[in-house]
This record gives structure tokens, C-alpha cells and sequence, in this order.
């Protein structure tokens, strides 16, 4: 899916595939495995071939839920992987997982390398610029059942792959008033 992905949507030639194939690695992290803690540097972008991840930030309350990546997509903390500075965010898998990870460092020898690679990186940027502003959109001014909408038609098996209290966390309810806006979102589906 990988290769697949960055042929069709970030139209990467062969040649490049190849250049990425010695500067990306493979990883396997079980269910439960912490890929970045908080008060870390982010130093990989992940894609996601298998599996699930979990944005999270760890606050007084205990942890809140900021993002999902499922198979398909990138996963970073952007901010701390662009600026190479600590956060307070960390990267859950919340399943069995096949990543491709590719370190900052990496990523800025392929740019110095390939135009290509400057491209791909340009073209992961705006991707996630244009994800976070619909995001940002949809969270700023809709309701809860609406949200829920938005979240299930992005992430189509999200609440039988995740645990609810994440997602209602990620949503910003209760977990009880999650369960049963999920009941009647399923009612009417």
C-alpha cells in the first residue's frame, strides 16, 4: 500500500521509490507500544499500512485524545517533527501495527538529494494542512452528533477499532454521552 500511495497520490517515480527504500524502515510495534512519549522530539513521520494510532496529550485530568491514523495514512507530531523541538504529545498504537517510518533527518538528506523528494514533502504538508483545517472547521462549529458524523465518515470502522473513551475523549464528551450518540447515530443509519 505504501509504494501504491506515494505512486498515485504524490506521483513518485520508480526512481525515487528506490532512494526511499534505504532511508525508510520498516517497524512492526505491538498493540500498546508508545512510539513517542511526550516531552520527546518527534523524529519520524509514519505511514500507516496496518494498524491504528492515537494521537494523545497527558494533562491533569489524564490523557485526551487529539488524533487517529488508520491504514493509509501519515501520522507525525507536526509540530515538533518540523521544528525538531520537545512536545507534550505522544504516539500510541492502539493495535498490531505495519509502519513504514522515515526519521527528519532522513526525510532533509532525500529533499538535498531528489527535486522529487521536495515535491512529496510540499505535497504531505498541504495534506495534512488541508486534513487539520477541515478538522478545525468542523469541531469549531458543529454540534456533538454532527462531529460524530464527521468523525465516522472519516474513519468509517473507527469505534469498533478504537475504545470509546477515546473517542469521546477526541470528540470532547462524555464517554456515557458517547455511547449513546453512537447507539442513535447506528439507529438511524
Amino acid at each position: 500500500m505504501f509504494s501504491e500511495t506515494l505512486k498515485s497520490h504524490f506521483q513518485l517515480s520508480e526512481n525515487a521509490i528506490e532512494h526511499l527504500k534505504f532511508r525508510i524502515k520498516k517497524i512492526r510495534p505491538q498493540k500498546g507500544s508508545i512510539l513517542h512519549w511526550p516531552d520527546e522530539i518527534c523524529k519520524h513521520i509514519y505511514f500507516v499500512e496496518t494498524g491504528i494510532l492515537r494521537t494523545f496529550s497527558i494533562t491533569e485530568q489524564g490523557e485526551n485524545t487529539l488524533d487517529f491514523a488508520v491504514a493509509g495514512d501519515f501520522s507525525t507530531l507536526t509540530y515538533s517533527f518540523l521544528n525538531q523541538q520537545k512536545t507534550d504529545l505522544g504516539i500510541s498504537c492502539e493495535g498490531n501495527c505495519l509502519l513504514f517510518a522515515l526519521s527528519y533527518h532522513d526525510l532533509m538528506a532525500l529533499c538535498d538529494d531528489m527535486v522529487e523528494f521536495l515535491f512529496l514533502y510540499n505535497r504531505v504538508l498541504q495534506h495534512y494542512l488541508l486534513r487539520l483545517t477541515a478538522q478545525q472547521y468542523h469541531f469549531r462549529t458543529a454540534n456533538a452528533i454532527q462531529k460524530l458524523k464527521y468523525v465516522m465518515l472519516q474513519y468509517p470502522t473507527l469505534s469498533a477499532q478504537f475504545k470509546h473513551k477515546h473517542i469521546a475523549s477526541y470528540l470532547g464528551i462524555a464517554p456515557q454521552s458517547f455511547t449513546r450518540m453512537l447507539k442513535e447515530y447506528f439507529s438511524k443509519c
